[in-house]
């Protein structure tokens, strides 16, 4: 019974975290947008230019409340690499967001976070 009451409460905790997360992340999902596709591509590239700087602005905006969550930090990076894996595609020349990116975004975030 523990176990569920506390499941139920960090579940709550990750639809509200993942409202902030969404917006902090954002910007950096439109810098995507400018990088190259063989960059984005790259797991340390895309590790040090895009999730890294999307985790401190997640940092700063929640004041610290997603230490709340179990491993949110290994549970991030694995939710900036399902969107990128899930919800960017890319040309040999051109990255793009997938048709329904708006509608499948908080999803991905909210999978990934739960994982």
């Amino acid at each position: 019974m523990f176990a569920k009451l506390k499941s139920k409460m960090g579940d709550g905790v990750i639809n509200q975290a993942v409202e902030k997360i969404e917006q902090a992340v954002k910007p950096h999902i439109d810098k995507i947008l400018t990088l190259r596709p063989d960059d984005i591509n790259n797991d340390d590239f895309y590790a040090d230019q895009v999730i890294n700087p999307a985790k401190l602005a997640i940092d700063v905006s929640t004041s610290g409340a997603t230490q709340i969550i179990p491993k949110f930090e290994e549970k991030f990076k694995n939710a900036m690499f399902a969107i990128r894996d899930e919800l960017i595609e890319t040309t040999d020349t051109k990255i793009t967001l997938v048709d329904d990116f708006e509608n499948l975004y908080p999803q991905v975030l909210m999978n990934a976070l739960k994982g």
